[in-house]
């Protein structure tokens, strides 16, 4: 699976928000910074929207995403659901993604808890926060 950051990101508004793994990043350009970072430690194999709603400029999706991190090439499943907002010119002004905690995903490994590169140290420092 190819990574379009640019396409993503165009579906943005300048103004957006999006919370990820306890961390909200504001602003296209820090969301693009994050996502960049984010993309270098893993990569996306599959992504599949398993379900979605529509309420006026609200949209719940569930989630399913394989990804693989990029220096170790472990696999890990992330499950969990996701509310889009949108404003009015349909630009996204704000994504919030819960996560599945439970079973064996994107936060466990065999031996540990672990962090989602979103978390990761290289994306918190690159947004001036501590993991």
């Amino acid at each position: 699976m190819t990574a379009d950051l640019d396409g993503y990101m165009d579906f943005w508004s300048e103004d957006g928000v999006m919370e990820l793994d306890g961390i909200q990043i504001s602003g296209w350009q820090r969301m693009k910074e994050a996502i960049e970072g984010a993309w270098a430690i893993s990569s996306v194999l599959h992504f599949e929207t398993r379900a979605f709603s529509v309420n006026g400029n609200s949209l719940l999706n569930e989630f399913s995403i394989v990804w693989q991190n990029k220096e170790t090439h472990e696999v890990s499943l992330q499950t969990g659901m996701g509310v889009i907002e949108v404003d009015n010119d349909d630009k996204w002004v704000f994504l919030r993604d819960y996560f599945d905690a439970s079973g064996s995903n994107f936060f466990d490994s065999s031996s540990s808890k672990r962090l989602s590169a979103f978390n990761s140290k290289k994306v918190t420092e690159l947004l001036g926060k501590s993991v």
